[in-house]
């Protein structure tokens, strides 16, 4: 059972605690706490692989973006060394409970790191760009490695990062950072287990999201046709009709309606489509003076923008205003397309294939022209067949989307709970 501390953390202890421990936590310097003998080694990407060796090197590039807070040496992906003789390597081999730093990278991730965890009958080296601190004293199973991540103890490495267009920080200011922890085994073992089964639930969750992503590009597969045919594989059975081929100009117009500065501003989210500006997470600057040039989108169209060629089209549920930049997609015959059988269309994986052909270089990104897009040729079926198709395919996506919202819920309670449980 969790509860809250009965004073602040100048106190030493921590906002949120199990019940049953009211010690005040220890607060000492890194290097009081962990030595740092262990060296590790210098090789590159080219001097690793995934097929075969007898050492794995846990490269700083990875801890940056793949690991978790918790290493798995049997079950997360570790490159090998290329050739590597143990003997070379086994004076510096990693342990259980040693805490390797990522000590450089290209913004404040800086310093991330990971403990080691399941290592058996494995050998394992820290690589390029890594520190490893290895406790002076036991500490419980995963409490390090969650500590160490959390935005308390990060903190203090942002005033000591050095450089300018890559950081870096030092194993010397590593060992002047200050680490606070409970000198009871038991409330440590607690709180990493703690931490532990909320990453389970968390992955578990991502898994079963990409689960039900696999799903659906496969349905999508076969619920359109291919080249050679003119019916899908997979038919819902009322329906047993021919599809027609159009040409996407006979489908689609480009629209250019302007002048609403009144509305607001719209982003193309890969993952969401049209999505207000101020909600899509990234403050992209435009002169409020020049909206008058924007197009406007309404629901139920498509936009074609920069990054179309990663995502597809992005289809609009909301009215607003976007770049000029963009294209604004409208269907020439409305009651004849169903938006959501189209919307299933430009978001698989076959139809970004074929974008490939028309896209060419532009700025950062790449732009689609709607004349090379107007050539592309769709097979259609009936308006109720598109219906059923587009409001399946929608069920699935709502369902992608209920996981996204649990493991968003989740990972926000973990970093609150980050925040409360340690000092």
């Amino acid at each position: 059972m969790l509860v809250m501390g009965m004073s602040s953390k100048k106190h030493q202890i921590p906002d949120i605690r199990f019940k049953g421990f009211t010690d005040a936590w220890e607060q000492r310097k890194l290097g009081d706490t962990f030595e740092f003998s262990v060296s590790t080694n210098s090789l590159s990407r080219a001097q690793l692989n995934y097929e075969k060796g007898n050492i794995k090197s846990i490269h700083y590039g990875d801890i940056l973006i793949k690991y978790n807070s918790i290493l798995e040496i049997t079950k997360d992906k570790i490159p090998f060394i290329t050739d590597g003789s143990i003997e070379k390597y086994k004076p510096n081999l990693l342990e259980n409970g040693d805490v390797v730093f990522a000590d450089a990278a290209e913004d404040e991730t800086v310093g991330k790191a990971v403990e080691i965890n399941g290592i058996s009958d494995e050998y394992v080296v820290a690589g390029l760009h890594t520190i490893v601190a290895r406790p002076k004293e036991k500490m419980a199973k995963y409490f390090s490695g969650y500590y160490i991540n959390a935005d308390v103890y990060q903190r203090q490495l942002l005033r000591l990062m050095q450089g300018t267009k890559v950081s870096s920080i030092s194993k010397g200011n590593l060992k002047k950072t200050i680490v606070a922890y409970p000198k009871n085994l038991a409330e440590q073992q607690k709180i990493g287990s703690f931490f532990k089964q909320l990453d389970n639930a968390i992955a578990l969750h991502q898994q079963k999201q990409r689960q039900i992503r696999s799903l659906k590009q496969g349905f999508i597969k076969n619920l359109f046709p291919n080249n050679k045919n003119s019916a899908p594989r997979i038919r819902f059975s009322i329906f047993n009709d021919d599809w027609n081929q159009r040409n996407a100009s006979e489908i689609f117009t480009s629209v250019s309606d302007k002048n609403y500065p009144e509305l607001p501003v719209l982003s193309a989210s890969q993952e969401k489509g049209m999505v207000l500006r101020e909600s899509n997470g990234i403050d992209i600057k435009y002169d409020q003076k020049s909206t008058g040039t924007y197009k406007r989108v309404l629901p139920g169209q498509f936009v074609m923008h920069l990054r179309s060629f990663q995502g597809g089209f992005a289809y609009s549920t909301i009215e607003g205003i976007t770049s000029p930049a963009y294209t604004i997609l409208a269907f020439r015959n409305k009651e004849d397309h169903y938006p959501l059988f189209w919307k299933s269309i430009f978001s698989s994986k076959n139809f970004i294939k074929r974008l490939e052909a028309i896209t060419y270089g532009i700025r950062d990104g790449r732009s689609i022209s709607y004349a090379d897009f107007s050539t592309l040729r769709f097979w259609i079926p009936s308006y109720e067949e598109q219906k059923q198709i587009g409001d399946f395919i929608e069920s699935i996506d709502a369902t992608i989307a209920f996981y996204q919202r649990q493991i968003d819920m989740m990972q926000s309670l973990k970093k609150e709970l980050l925040n409360k449980m340690f000092i």
